[in-house]
């Protein structure tokens, strides 16, 4: 077996320690106890008491943790239980995605292992609705058996473990490995969900599902007649343009800000909304705008705070320029989550520059880019922020001023 060369300073430093007792519970001596076995030669010993380690029963999932994780790897890996290396992986850096890989004291398979591990353990909305407990086996225990059971609190809900079956109320047996879990429940919006079954390991399962009024096929008569009253009909005067052109904004953030897209006011030489509008802020990559109007809107709309996979979104339009209407479009996924974009299932239908999307509460979700991509309420909030500071700062700008700065002058 090959021998680690350097095992890291933790390790080191307490080695000579080491008790002969695998009943201790403390995590650096367990590990201290399997840097012993491994280095008598004895990988069973030193798979199990490490697997012990790794229980985030005994405490948070510090330096210590991480190192163990390397050194379970390492020894799977030594031993030709590649798979193994790759699951545990995996399940770290679900748990830990922010860990620093060991590339100078640990194997290049195992460097390799987490690398991938992190590729593959990107979080989603459906992460942060999960979470797990664990009834995590002995450091003597030989069991390899995993299970995957639904927690009290989710089990009104059904868990199907895809290409194996549904879990049922002891739990379902599988083999070691990752798969997909698809979690639904009456009067809740469906979610599927990665995680790992860890070999020998009960892994409880809670799900926080969304309510399928997200999903809705309608906004509510009250919602709609809000987010129309925060809705905003901007006129565009551009030089050499024989008549103005419409745009279309939502007020959010209050203090008379105006959210819209930047292409709204590309080279602009005025902008009227019952009066001259100004501009509070602006970001040219996320295709966005802040504008300050003389006087506030009758609504002004919160920002959403999230946004799921499979939710109803309704972008706003203003037909003739003058009246609002809405069409529905569905969000297929979040790019690039907490920033990134959103990918809808279609443009919304006669999507016009600087359209909003509200969810099924009229909250902003975000801002139509053009073709099926929207910028999210996340990108848009610091703008916000940026608008209100230069509104106090007396720093706004008129159009031509900000078509100078970005060189779009007509």
């Amino acid at each position: 077996m090959k021998k680690l060369l350097l095992v890291g300073a933790l390790l080191v430093s307490v080695i000579a320690l080491a008790p002969s007792s695998v009943e201790a519970q403390d995590r650096a001596a367990l590990l201290r106890q399997a840097q012993t076995a491994y280095d008598d030669f004895d990988p069973p010993r030193a798979i199990r008491i490490t697997r012990a380690a790794l229980d985030p029963a005994l405490g948070p999932l510090d330096t210590t943790w991480v190192r163990g994780v390397h050194l379970l790897a390492q020894i799977l890996i030594e031993e030709r239980q590649e798979e193994n290396a790759k699951i545990w992986a995996r399940w770290a850096m679900r748990n830990r995605p922010d860990m620093q890989i060991d590339s100078v004291n640990f194997l290049e398979g195992v460097v390799a292992a987490l690398k991938e591990a992190r590729t593959s353990a990107v979080r989603t909305a459906a992460d942060a609705a999960t979470s797990a407990t664990y009834t995590w086996p002995a450091a003597n225990a030989n069991t390899t058996e995993s299970r995957i059971r639904v927690s009290t609190a989710s089990s009104q809900l059904n868990v199907l473990v895809r290409g194996v079956g549904l879990v049922g109320p002891e739990g379902l047996v599988v083999p070691p490995g990752t798969y997909e879990l698809e979690v639904s429940g009456t009067g809740f919006l469906s979610m599927r969900v990665t995680r790992e079954a860890l070999p020998g390991v009960v892994s409880a399962f809670t799900f926080t599902l969304n309510s399928a009024a997200v999903a809705a096929a309608t906004l509510a008569a009250d919602v709609r007649a809000r987010v129309f009253a925060a809705t905003v009909p901007l006129s565009i005067t551009r030089f050499g343009a024989p008549q103005q052109a419409c745009a279309v904004g939502v007020a959010s953030g209050g203090e008379r800000l105006v959210l819209t897209s930047y292409q709204a006011i590309r080279g602009a030489d005025a902008i009227a909304a019952n009066g001259e509008v100004k501009v509070a802020a602006w970001d040219v990559a996320s295709n966005l705008a802040v504008l300050v109007i003389p006087a506030a809107a009758p609504q002004s709309l919160p920002a959403a705070t999230t946004a799921i996979e499979g939710q109803s979104l309704w972008g706003i339009q203003l037909a003739e320029c003058r009246t609002p209407t809405e069409s529905r479009v569905q969000l297929n996924t979040w790019e690039g989550r907490p920033l990134g974009a959103l990918a809808l299932s279609a443009a919304p239908a006669n999507a016009m520059i600087g359209s909003p999307l509200v969810d099924y509460q009229g909250n902003v979700s975000g801002t139509w880019s053009g073709g099926m991509r929207a910028a999210p309420a996340s990108v848009i909030a610091p703008l916000i922020v940026r608008a209100k500071e230069n509104v106090t700062g007396g720093r706004v700008l008129t159009p031509q001023q900000v078509a100078t700065q970005e060189n779009h002058r007509y």
